[in-house]
């Protein structure tokens, strides 16, 4: 009994051991990779710039430091970091090293949802009930990647959210049974909405594009 408890401490010393030497080995890839995303952004490399930003906000190879994140997502927005944009704007719908405020989130999300960042878009959405921005992730997810199941939850957001062509996408999903389960009656209570919804966005002198669609 006596050898076994020995054997038993010296096999849980060996794994404490080797978990050390493990943590070690990762936090030095980390210091590394830090040290790259560093050089890089100097270089201007405004991914890189957007990497070192999640570094400093996660506190991944370096001390954590959400203030200094937000300020590098910043830097490199400004110069045209489109996913440092969309970073910026997520440390604003959450208040991350900055004043949490909606409005600046939109517009750091909006901007890097336009011009191109699809993650951007599902953030706009899922973070700040943004109904363009969930639209366009339906549009996106059912013409381009062809995930009919992830189109109809955001076209659902996007009705839910108050935008009519969302209600009527979803609608027509119903109507048809694709990507949902087909269901003629609550097609119907969409289609309906998306009417309601309509009128009410064109019936006044400004109105969206898509009231002339």
């Amino acid at each position: 009994m006596k050898n076994e408890a020995l054997r038993r401490r010296g096999v849980r010393a060996i794994v404490f051991a080797s978990a050390l030497v493990a943590s070690a080995a990762c936090q030095s890839k980390n210091e590394r990779l830090v040290g790259e995303w560093q050089e890089g952004c100097s270089a201007g490399d405004l991914d890189k710039c957007a990497s070192l930003g999640e570094a400093y906000a996660k506190g991944i190879g370096t001390p954590e430091n959400s203030a200094r994140a937000a300020t590098t997502y910043r830097d490199a927005c400004s110069r045209g970091g489109v996913r440092a944009c969309m970073l910026l704007g997520e440390a604003y719908a959450v208040g991350s090293g900055v004043s949490k405020d909606s409005v600046q989130a939109s517009t750091y999300l909006g901007k890097a949802c336009d011009e191109g960042e699809e993650d951007a878009c599902v953030r706009a959405c899922d973070l700040l009930g943004d109904p363009v921005r969930c639209l366009r992730v339906g549009v996106l997810s059912s013409k381009g990647a062809k995930d009919l199941q992830r189109a109809a939850s955001f076209f659902r957001k996007a009705c839910e959210h108050g935008h009519p062509l969302g209600c009527r996408e979803i609608a027509t999903m119903y109507r048809d049974g694709v990507g949902v389960p087909k269901d003629a009656n609550r097609a119907g209570e969409l289609f309906k909405r998306a009417d309601q919804l309509l009128r009410m966005a064109c019936g006044g002198a400004s109105k969206p594009e898509y009231c002339d669609m």
